[in-house]
């Protein structure tokens, strides 16, 4: 313990930091500075453990199989290695670790190392958090705050990166600065990746800038969700996206039966143990955001990857589900304004939630049942049933 004391400072300042982040120290490197000290406190206790149980057994003439010195250091080193090894298996970073997973490097991986690569050395860059490692060796480097700098050279960004969400309208306000701010001129838009510069021409999007939100039928039937909503657009897939303690995210796949002539809101909604609706989204998806549905072609299947919610389920212990409905209203609890679903393969208005022990719910005919989710050790893992695909 009073070794231990001295990562009060340390401790002291990430807990009531207004940061967040240096908050979770677990997730980033801001309990650096306690660990030498937790390390040597851990060793202290353990000697006075053992001191303090020798001492108990030698005063009480006990059995001295018990309370020989090495047989207790072996029984304080096999509860540290377990408790250690269970600790790490729930929370831990490594593969040895229940959320653990490899990063899946992609295509679209390389095309933003090609468009990093084009950015001068000797440049000024601001880029969207994610983006900034990719931009490091440059003379100056910013992260986008949400207004472009006079004094920038160069900003970058990817709409399609999944930490990259719309809260606050922050991807829609993007767009309006974008026209409205003469500066800046679109270099590259390839993607999802768009590449500003300052004084360059401005131009529209390029061909190939959405091709990061279109997908075939192989990647769709990754998992299959047979729904119909109106006549207009057809759920054919979806992917469950888990990230250790943040929410879980999932992308739905449309196949477009005909050109939408209006822009349509699909709301994602948080669902308790029992099926019913707690939560919805609020804001738009970027995907929406930047190709909003009346630009949908029959024929297309549209990736939509949900990862703007606005819930918190950190401290729920029971099972939570997922469901989606489509609206002409921006509104996510006017049920009057959802298309009508059906599922495809019963004709038969789709049933939410019917498991054993657990009432039928149908929600009207509107929603769309997706996941079912649950916590442990705070981590979000997809229930098992429903296939999960980790990001």
């Amino acid at each position: 313990m009073p070794i231990f004391i001295l990562t009060a400072p340390a401790l002291a300042i990430s807990l009531l930091s207004n940061n967040p982040l240096q908050q979770e120290l677990e997730t980033w490197h801001y309990a650096a500075p306690m660990l030498p000290f937790i390390m040597l406190a851990v060793v202290d206790g353990m000697r006075r453990l053992e001191k303090l149980h020798l001492n108990h057994f030698y005063a009480h003439g006990r059995n001295k199989k018990w309370g020989d010195k090495n047989q207790i250091s072996i029984m304080l080193t096999i509860i540290l290695l377990c408790s250690s090894f269970t600790y790490h298996y729930f929370r831990g970073y490594s593969p040895l670790s229940k959320p653990f997973h490899l990063p899946n490097v992609t295509q679209h991986h390389a095309i933003g190392d090609e468009i990093a690569a084009t950015i001068p050395q000797s440049a000024s860059v601001m880029a969207q958090a994610e983006l900034v490692p990719h931009i490091s060796q440059r003379e100056h480097v910013s992260i986008w705050t949400g207004d472009f700098s006079s004094d920038i050279d160069y900003i970058f960004f990817d709409i399609s990166h999944p930490k990259f969400i719309n809260a606050d309208n922050a991807q829609t306000n993007l767009i309006s600065t974008m026209i409205y701010e003469s500066n800046f001129g679109l270099m590259v838009s390839r993607d999802g990746y768009l590449l500003l510069k300052r004084e360059a021409t401005r131009k529209p999007t390029q061909d190939g800038f959405q091709d990061f939100l279109f997908a075939d039928n192989q990647q769709a039937q990754s998992k299959f969700v047979p729904a119909k909503f109106g006549d207009i657009l057809s759920l054919v897939g979806m992917d469950v996206h888990v990230n250790r303690k943040e929410e879980a995210e999932v992308s739905l796949y449309f196949h477009v039966l005909q050109q939408p002539n209006d822009d349509y809101f699909i709301h994602l909604y948080l669902l308790d143990d029992m099926g019913h609706v707690k939560g919805a989204t609020v804001f738009q998806q970027p995907v929406l955001v930047w190709w909003p549905t009346h630009l949908w072609q029959a024929g297309q299947i549209i990736k939509v990857r949900f990862n703007t919610l606005s819930w918190w389920t950190a401290d729920r212990t029971d099972v939570f589900s997922y469901a989606v409905g489509i609206s002409y209203e921006a509104d996510p609890w006017d049920v009057d304004s959802r298309l009508h679903v059906v599922c495809q393969r019963t004709n038969r208005i789709l049933i939410l939630h019917e498991q054993e022990k657990k009432p039928c719910l149908i929600l009207a005919d509107n929603l769309v049942y997706l996941q079912d989710f649950k916590r442990m050790a705070c981590m979000v893992y997809a229930v098992k049933g429903n296939d999960e695909n980790n990001r």
